[in-house]
């Protein structure tokens, strides 16, 4: 089984994740929360102060005004907005909640699902 790493964001908010690859895209590494209601994606090139500037912009000031005006909880359904910034072994990474049911195919495509994409 593989170990729960538990660290802090730079707001102070407790994070923890399961210390194994869930998966990968061309710059991050990704991995779940224990009770998988989260991810935690880590950059694999360090970043520099201007992407980390960037970040704290896009989880703080751009949240609030998406989210925390008029309308903004339209935008909650439609985007898994990064909710925290953290640093672990000399690495950058962000916090995400994981995609609700409602971003996944429920009924696949025709013919019995011949492009494998029911529940993906």
């Amino acid at each position: 089984m593989a170990n729960i790493v538990k660290l802090t964001t730079t707001d102070g908010s407790p994070v923890a994740f399961v210390d194994e690859i869930i998966g990968a895209g061309g710059m991050k590494d990704v991995y779940f929360s224990p009770d998988r209601s989260y991810v935690v994606a880590f950059f694999r090139d360090k970043q520099d102060f201007n992407a980390k500037d960037r970040l704290e912009n896009i989880t703080t000031t751009y949240k609030e005004r998406i989210f925390n005006r008029q309308g903004g909880e339209y935008w909650k359904d439609l985007y898994c907005w990064p909710t925290g910034i953290l640093e672990h072994k000399g690495k950058l990474g962000l916090v995400c909640p994981t995609y609700p049911g409602h971003f996944f195919f429920s009924t696949g495509s025709v013919n019995n699902d011949f492009l494998g994409i029911k529940g993906k």
